[in-house]
């Protein structure tokens, strides 16, 4: 999929619509964030954000290890809070780690989009 913003899209309007007549999928983005078009297929925001390159799908399947680690324990504020502050444009990051004195823990940052 070919990615294209704004400015070029009506620079090069014919072109652009050429390729699509040929079967080529353009993607358009104003500001980096991708516009939704009309055509006969709609993408989900799951399309439309791995389209960006926001969420990519995963190479290969996680090793058994995975599966058998400990759960995290997240209290339901926290969990309500990431919710909350996913929802109003803000992304909640989580990390884990180790400090130099053998204590484990999640780190957590918030980041604007």
């Amino acid at each position: 999929m070919r990615t294209i913003n704004i400015a070029d899209l009506k620079n090069n309007l014919s072109a652009h619509l050429e390729r699509v007549r040929r079967g080529e999928e353009l993607l358009v983005k104003d500001r980096n964030r991708p516009v939704p078009l009309a055509s006969g297929e709609v993408l989900d925001s799951e399309e439309l954000e791995m389209a960006a390159g926001l969420i990519h799908l995963p190479t290969k399947s996680l090793p058994d290890s995975f599966w058998k680690m400990p759960a995290p324990r997240v209290s339901l504020v926290d969990t309500v809070s990431a919710v909350a502050s996913e929802r109003d444009g803000n992304w909640l990051t989580c990390s884990f780690g180790s400090s130099t004195a053998g204590v484990s823990g999640y780190t957590y940052t918030r980041m604007k989009r």
